[in-house]
């Protein structure tokens, strides 16, 4: 795959057929081939950051969810 991607734009080779994504699956780790980005059967969660006021160090109180925050302090 680095070969053909330093031939086509280093020589000027043309790019194999196929499908124009490749991407890597976490867990199985294994590479997979995809016509389209986003993915059509992609499903969309939001995520919110949350924090009791001192999440600004690798020690502190922040976190990520998918649940919308309610009344929490600022951080500074």
């Amino acid at each position: 795959m680095r070969l053909a991607w330093f031939d086509h734009f280093l020589r000027g080779t043309p790019l194999p057929e196929g499908p124009p994504i490749r991407l890597f699956v976490m867990g199985p780790n294994h590479w997979r081939d995809e016509n389209e980005w986003p993915l059509a059967r992609t499903r969309y969660q939001p995520f919110y950051l949350h924090s009791a006021g001192d999440a600004r160090s690798l020690s502190g109180d922040g976190g990520l969810s998918p649940e919308a925050p309610g009344d929490e302090p600022h951080d500074t």
